[in-house]
């Protein structure tokens, strides 16, 4: 498993998941948010576990 940010666009209004926690990603966040953090082991899944989360 791996840690993942939850990143929302404010442009283009969509999720996305890079791997790292907010510490690593904050650098590169540009006009996005970090919504928080999940484990999964891909991408989609850490979409997924965020949705569920919510």
């Amino acid at each position: 498993m791996k840690t993942f940010t939850i990143i929302f666009s404010n442009y283009t209004g969509k999720l996305f998941a890079w791997e790292g926690n907010k510490a690593a990603n904050k650098r590169y966040l540009g006009n996005r948010d970090a919504l928080g953090e999940v484990s999964a082991r891909t991408e989609d899944e850490a979409i997924a576990a965020w949705r569920q989360k919510i």
